[in-house]
């Protein structure tokens, strides 16, 4: 039986996002975190808040702003 392997994360720039920005970048809320959906709605990025205002992305696909 194999591992099962973990989702890989790609890197960003060095830097929180307000909420306006995220929704600039078309992030969605979804409960507590925000999420950027792409091709058959997989997530492609994802932010998660402390304080509701300032977000640090998390992108699971390399080139999420483009999408």
């Amino acid at each position: 039986m194999t591992k099962p392997r973990a989702p890989k994360v790609y890197a960003t720039l060095k830097g929180n996002f307000t909420t306006s920005a995220l929704r600039a970048l078309r992030f969605v809320p979804d409960g507590s975190r925000m999420v950027k959906r792409g091709a058959f709605r997989r997530v492609v990025a994802e932010a998660t808040s402390l304080d509701g205002e300032m977000w640090r992305v998390r992108p699971l696909e390399r080139g999420w702003r483009r999408l």
